[in-house]
């Protein structure tokens, strides 16, 4: 799922800081980019042997990226900077493929340590200027990006000498009512344009923890034991709309004595009319759920699937893509034609709104 690196930043959190570490091969960029958002300049640099650490606000937010040096010799020291980070930026040569695999390896690698699986991973698909560059899906591919799990993810196109791409990684876009009521907001990840509108309510309080001892019983209201690396109760990516008086709620259920609720998630361009609950483990992207409509615990919707306004999709059901569901308890009724992601793209409703 693609959602912006700043996404925890947002106004309804109240944070006002976030740690930064930048990681990509030698040549990649890293620290080209560094200084084009700090100082909004293209520098000289030469090979980082150690690091660079500056501190950048961008829409009062202020972020203290470490730009740390991508040669081989330092790359075993890159886990020495793992502690306290909040976002990944990986900065990748998009001109030169013969050293994409090398850099795949060296994601996973990062992003399979412990104290960097909750990150966020912001991949800059840098010198876009020079001919025959890989686009981002390409880059996607290359990197094995949609085979994570559990993983926010954004590839941006940039060329660190223009500036292009480089501040849109940190905006996200999000537009959040007032009197929209959201619990929790340090559980919740929010993929960016993504606008919540009045009355509705997000319970991100309602988050899975487990503890270390098999003799204590884990809790959904367990204080979490690491700031920066919270678990995550809902994941909402990019250009969803969360209509007035809406409810999302992670799915809850009693395992070997022990009640505990799991994760929510949302892909893109997901539209969650009013009135409605949604209790699901997953919904998949251009989904349109129509009002007062109940997604039952662990429900599962897959991708360009249509919910009929009223409709009741049981707990446990998995909806198939291309579906449109309607009842109570709701059966599939027809097809989503092949141009329905078209229609349930929700950038220009993001716009009008």
């Amino acid at each position: 799922m693609g959602v912006s690196i700043s996404k925890m930043m947002g106004k309804i959190f109240g944070s006002k800081e976030m740690r930064l570490l930048m990681l990509g091969l030698d040549a990649a960029g890293k620290t080209t980019i560094l200084y084009k958002l700090k100082l909004n300049q293209d520098v000289t640099t030469i090979p980082t042997v150690g690091f660079n650490v500056e501190t950048v606000t961008y829409k009062n937010v202020k972020f203290n990226v470490w730009d740390v040096g991508g040669q081989d010799k330092i790359r075993p020291l890159w886990r020495h900077y793992f502690s306290g980070t909040q976002g990944l930026i990986f900065v990748v040569d998009s001109s030169d493929r013969d050293r994409l695999d090398e850099a795949r390896q060296e994601l996973h690698r990062i992003i399979s340590d412990r104290e960097m699986k909750e990150s966020l991973l912001l991949v800059f698909a840098n010198k876009q200027d020079i001919p025959g560059s890989m686009t981002p899906a390409e880059v996607t591919e290359k990197l094995q990006l949609n085979k994570l799990k559990d993983k926010i993810w954004y590839v941006v196109p940039s060329c660190a000498t223009t500036g292009e791409g480089i501040f849109e990684g940190l905006d996200t876009g999000n537009k959040v009512s007032r009197k929209s009521n959201i619990l929790g907001t340090q559980h919740i990840i929010l993929g960016g344009k993504t606008i919540i509108q009045a009355d509705c309510t997000i319970r991100g309080d309602l988050y899975r923890t487990l503890l270390p001892s098999s003799s204590t019983a884990a809790t959904s209201q367990a204080p979490s034991t690491s700031a920066s690396n919270p678990n995550i109760a809902i994941a909402i990516g990019r250009y969803c709309i969360l209509s007035p008086r809406s409810l999302l709620r992670p799915p809850s259920k009693i395992y070997r004595g022990v009640y505990s609720h799991y994760p929510l998630k949302l892909g893109d361009h997901v539209f969650v009319g009013p009135d409605s609950i949604i209790e699901a483990a997953a919904i998949g992207s251009y989904v349109h759920i129509g009002a007062g409509s109940v997604v039952g615990k662990f429900a599962i919707i897959k991708d360009c699937v249509k919910v009929l306004d009223g409709t009741v999709i049981p707990q446990g059901m998995v909806v198939p893509s291309f579906s449109v569901v309607a009842g109570r308890p709701a059966r599939v009724i027809d097809e989503v034609p092949e141009t329905g992601q078209e229609m349930m793209d929700l950038r220009e409703m993001y716009r009008k709104i």
